[in-house]
């Protein structure tokens, strides 16, 4: 059975509709991030706007980290914002040393990429400082060069970063991508 441009614009609507994601840009030394406020457990979806359920935290040394999975349920990063402030990032900025060596040992120890319910570690987050981006998944870092999505949503993101992400200005990329 074929269906309309129309029918299957709407399924895609529909499901994007039920997916999270945590977006991040990096243009001109700055590092942008937006997420949406949905949080999905099984088949219950949920929004909330009270800080201890946003998916983005900001700290006093400049940092900017957003999450997802495990990381997300439990809002550590909210609850226990002196870890980060523990980092001892050297001149040159953070790092993926800083991270493995670091901060991935401090939310092991606070039991962030470790879900209980599910024996299994579970965990992405995308960390800005500076004019860098990492996005670190289950333990393992990366640097991102330019944008990077994660969350549930994270395939129709990428797809509107790809043909978007030359032509319009961060914000306006963050917001396109979220919706």
């Amino acid at each position: 059975m074929r269906k309309t441009l129309g029918e299957v614009f709407d399924f895609v609507i529909l499901r994007r509709k039920q997916m999270s994601v945590v977006v991040a840009i990096k243009k001109d030394g700055v590092v942008y991030m937006g997420a949406d406020t949905q949080t999905t457990s099984g088949i219950q979806i949920r929004n909330y706007l009270k800080e201890s359920n946003l998916k983005i935290a900001t700290f006093d040394n400049g940092m900017i980290i957003g999450h997802v999975g495990a990381v997300s349920r439990k809002s550590i990063l909210f609850h226990s914002k002196n870890i980060i402030p523990k980092l001892k990032i050297p001149k040159e900025g953070l790092t993926k040393k800083v991270i493995y060596e670091q901060l991935i040992p401090m939310l092991r120890d606070q039991d962030v990429f470790f879900d209980k319910e599910e024996a299994e570690v579970d965990a992405s987050m995308l960390i800005g400082y500076g004019d860098k981006l990492f996005r670190v998944r289950n333990e393992s870092v990366t640097e991102i060069n330019e944008y990077c999505c994660i969350g549930s949503g994270v395939d129709f993101a990428w797809a509107v970063m790809e043909i978007y992400h030359e032509r319009l200005d961060p914000v306006s990329l963050l917001d396109k991508a979220m919706r």
